[in-house]
């Protein structure tokens, strides 16, 4: 079965795919890419969920596993990155100054400011406009996989939500030098307590937001449709 297809938002996300396609392959060309710093591994990790995310509006089964197990976990790496960078300058400007002249290269603070503002609060805000573009979508696909969970499932992904993101930046932090990418005078301990809570913090935001309305709407058809108008029945 086929529905509408809502062309602005295949358009918006084959751009989009596009964009950080382009900006990847410059700053690797520009030797500017290092995946030891979390902030080029998420944009990394965003570009590989946002191909996975355009190919699954062909495909029902992968739009689910997307926008119910990977989605949640791109939500809050992202927007670790876009507050965590505020708070590592606040607490060490010379995070933000040291790939400048004033570090001893030849890159002025301008670029830096540019890139700064690229790679830490751009991935943000495009994520805010694909969740609004395919939010009727996904909270139907949500709505019907909360459904099908009894009260142990239920609590089993509440945990998923919390933890697995937080699990990925923990993994980042013992395999990486993460004191030395993004030194803050903090002690190890507080470092530690800062990214768990601001993980749990985001994790928690995207849980409140979108669990409480994962109600199944019943319906005519009572069917689930991708952005590009592939459609299934509801699995009851």
């Amino acid at each position: 079965m086929n529905g509408r297809v809502q062309w602005l938002v295949l358009v918006f996300m084959f751009a989009l795919v596009l964009w950080m396609g382009a900006m990847l392959a410059y700053f690797v060309a520009q030797e500017i890419f290092d995946p030891r710093f979390f902030t080029y591994f998420n944009y990394m990790l965003g570009f590989a969920f946002y191909n996975v995310l355009y190919l699954s509006f062909f495909d029902v089964p992968l739009f689910e596993v997307v926008t119910v197990f990977l989605l949640p976990i791109y939500f809050t790496t992202t927007l670790f990155v876009f507050f965590a960078i505020v708070v590592i300058v606040q607490l060490n400007d010379w995070v933000f100054v040291r790939t400048t002249f004033l570090g001893g290269t030849n890159r002025t603070i301008g670029k830096n400011h540019t890139g700064d503002w690229i790679v830490h609060y751009f991935p943000a805000f495009c994520l805010l406009l694909v969740l609004l573009f395919i939010k009727s979508y996904f909270m139907q696909f949500i709505s019907n996989y909360w459904s099908r969970l009894r009260s142990a499932g239920k609590v089993f992904y509440i945990f998923y939500l919390l933890l697995t993101p937080l699990t990925v930046l923990l993994l980042y932090m013992s395999t990486m030098p993460f004191d030395q990418n993004y030194p803050t005078k903090l002690s190890d301990t507080a470092t530690i307590t800062l990214v768990i809570g601001m993980s749990l913090l985001f994790s928690g935001l995207y849980a409140t937001a979108v669990l409480p309305f994962a109600k199944l709407r019943v319906g005519v058809q009572n069917i689930i449709e991708t952005p590009a108008g592939v459609q299934d029945k509801k699995i009851k």
